[in-house]
């Protein structure tokens, strides 16, 4: 560990002489004062920054990861980051008179997450798979939030938003100062409580025999991780992963006490972050293009974050299981179908005359297409939803969390820059890479579902890494990729509203074919190849069908909804478990809550507006949130 120490340093002091050098020949036509001002004023208190940052991130990582014995804790899995950042971003457009580096707001959204997290995750022991998925929810939900801000008020928000993604500049030493005067309180708390978050690696019942206030220590325990994290986001901005890699390396070796691992991990994070950022100033020096360290370290991380999911949950964790299975299935009426398909023409007639004195022509023009797009794209959804669910043989499969969402993402971000008339060929190929690369990796495991949703949702944070980099550098482009993102309806045209009725009702047709084969494959592999059917040729087909069929509601609603989710357990709980009639169900559950969704987007705040695929995506949260509290 020594060794690996060393090499680091030495690399940071090598690249702070190349940076200094770079420096001085940009700067030798200006005055020796001019030049000494900046490299004091700026790039030593920038690398100073980097470096306190990554100790204190790396630090807060391996408190949590500790307390919660979870290999995959951190800042950025936990949502602490995110919670953090919306806080900081609604005090800088709401309360600008106070602070703008406020450590209080960015605290308070820190402990919000925590302590969201703490309550889910306090019953089933601080597992690994749901502290981890209720984290990168939390994290999700407050990201939601923190979108409809930008969305809202662009022009206020831009300069927020680059530091938000990781900025490191400096225009003094003063930050510098301030940070380590914040910290030091919690540091020597930290060290304090060392030998207490020492005993959390003998298990929760060995440290209560032991003495250790368990639940006291982990809530002081994770409110140190907390002030530490939201000191960082207040004065840099959401730094992702490089806590997480820090103590990822450092674990890997042997420590006598937890108080020996916190220095190693405070100087490794150190280290890494500094490096890192020490590349970017001089990619900044060479080539004028600045880019931020925090988008960066989230690009980068994101294959740790996937390495970690396989290395760190084990093969032997087989399904989801909840507090329903051990019940006696209801079987579900027919009459619910009717009562069903009343609702959605309900909703859909309500939504279009709604505070519509007269019925005029522009009723039609707006609305009609804005509420078809949301019925198709909730009917398509609902309907994937279910099919996911039965071949993946996984309760929580949903097009946004296997990433073939964000598959169609990356695809139309590439498409917004380079060739924007290729934008729907390049989202369906994102999605049909993204599945092909998601079955590759887990199906060895055989779909472990565990292990496909941190996956899915490791794409997710990869592709928001994307979009917080090209938002640094300022280009307009960058506002439509969030637009779309967001899932308004707004833009949808007759043709393309005729197009997806079209794409709704041949999917429901091809679902209602193979329904036979998807209640035959939900029997298990074993069952279904006794039974004499073609595994590998009927989930080629469906999974081909899920990842065409989902781009193209995505395309519509954007890459974020939950409705995939929300709709096939709403079928199950109404008592429909038979692949036709979930479908159905399913489908008209999936188009009743787009509608709903569309109209309070359109309503709530009006005459501002909410892309339905947000209003979705928060209700898609809050249900996740209670699905997560009956894992068992």
């Amino acid at each position: 560990m020594k060794k690996l120490i060393f090499t680091l340093f030495v690399i940071f002091v090598i690249l702070v002489a190349i940076i200094l050098y770079l420096e001085a020949i940009s700067l030798i036509d200006y005055d020796f004062r001019i030049r000494k001002l900046i490299i004091f004023n700026y790039t030593l208190p920038r690398i100073a920054v980097a470096f306190i940052c990554g100790a204190f991130l790396a630090i807060a990582t391996a408190i949590m990861a500790q307390i919660t014995q979870n290999p995959l804790a951190s800042d950025s899995t936990l949502g602490v980051g995110s919670g953090a950042g919306f806080f900081m971003l609604t005090t800088a457009l709401f309360f600008p008179n106070l602070e703008p580096n406020s450590v209080f707001s960015s605290f308070f959204g820190a402990i919000m997450a925590l302590g969201i997290l703490f309550i889910l995750s306090l019953k089933q022991g601080f597992s690994v798979f749901t502290t981890t998925l209720s984290g990168l929810i939390i994290g999700l939900f407050f990201s939601s939030l923190t979108t409809l801000l930008l969305l809202f008020f662009q022009e206020e928000s831009y300069f927020v938003t680059v530091w938000m993604s990781g900025d490191m500049a400096q225009d003094g030493v003063m930050d510098f100062y301030l940070m380590l005067i914040y910290s030091a309180p919690a540091l020597i708390l930290i060290f304090y409580f060392s030998s207490s978050f020492h005993l959390f690696i003998l298990g929760d019942s060995a440290c209560k025999a032991l003495g250790v206030n368990i639940e006291q220590t982990r809530i002081i325990g994770l409110l140190l991780a907390a002030y530490l994290t939201a000191i960082t986001v207040a004065f840099v901005g959401i730094i992702s992963f490089i806590g997480l890699g820090a103590y990822t390396i450092v674990d890997r070796f042997k420590f006598s006490n937890f108080t020996s691992k916190l220095v190693y991990c405070g100087l490794f994070g150190g280290l890494l972050l500094g490096i890192t950022d020490e590349i970017l100033m001089i990619v900044l020096k060479i080539s004028n293009i600045n880019l931020p360290a925090g988008g960066i370290s989230a690009f980068l991380g994101t294959p740790l974050l996937v390495w970690l999911i396989f290395w760190g949950i084990k093969n032997g964790e087989s399904g989801i299981k909840t507090k329903a299975t051990r019940k006696v299935r209801k079987t579900g009426k027919t009459y619910l179908l009717i009562i069903l398909f009343i609702a959605l023409v309900f909703v859909c007639i309500f939504s279009l005359f709604y505070d519509s004195q007269n019925f005029q022509t522009e009723i039609l023009n707006v609305r009609i297409n804005r509420i078809v797009a949301a019925l198709t794209s909730g009917i398509m959804l609902g309907l994937i939803g279910v099919v996911l669910q039965s071949l993946s043989h996984n309760s929580m499969a949903s097009p946004e969390l296997l990433g073939i969402n964000s598959g169609v993402s990356l695809g139309v971000l590439i498409a917004m820059f380079t060739a924007p008339f290729l934008t729907i060929p390049l989202g369906v190929s994102g999605a049909f890479l993204m599945l092909a690369f998601m079955i590759t990796l887990n199906y060895k495991n055989g779909m472990l579902p565990q292990k496909v949703i941190l996956t899915g949702m490791a794409i997710m944070a990869f592709t928001g890494s994307v979009e917080k980099i090209l938002l640094t550098w300022g280009d307009s482009r960058i506002y439509n990729f969030i637009n779309y993102a967001s899932g308004s309806t707004y833009s949808v045209t007759s043709t393309w509203a005729l197009f997806m009725v079209v794409v709704a009702i041949f999917s429901t047709i091809v679902g209602l074919i193979y329904s036979k084969e998807l209640d035959i494959l939900s029997l298990g592999d074993i069952s279904a190849s006794s039974l004499g059917l073609n595994l590998f040729k009927y989930r080629g087909i469906l999974f081909l069908f899920c990842a065409g069929v989902s781009s193209i509601a995505s395309l519509s609603i954007g890459p974020i909804s939950f409705i995939g989710l929300l709709a096939p357990h709403i079928a199950s709980f109404l008592g429909y478990h038979k692949a036709s009639l979930k479908i159905l169900s399913a489908l008209l559950i999936g188009a009743i809550l787009m509608v709903v969704s569309d109209f309070l987007g359109r309503t709530l705040i009006s005459p501002y507006e909410i892309p339905s695929g947000l209003v979705s995506t928060i209700i898609g949260s809050l249900y996740f949130v209670f699905m997560i509290r009956n894992f068992r």
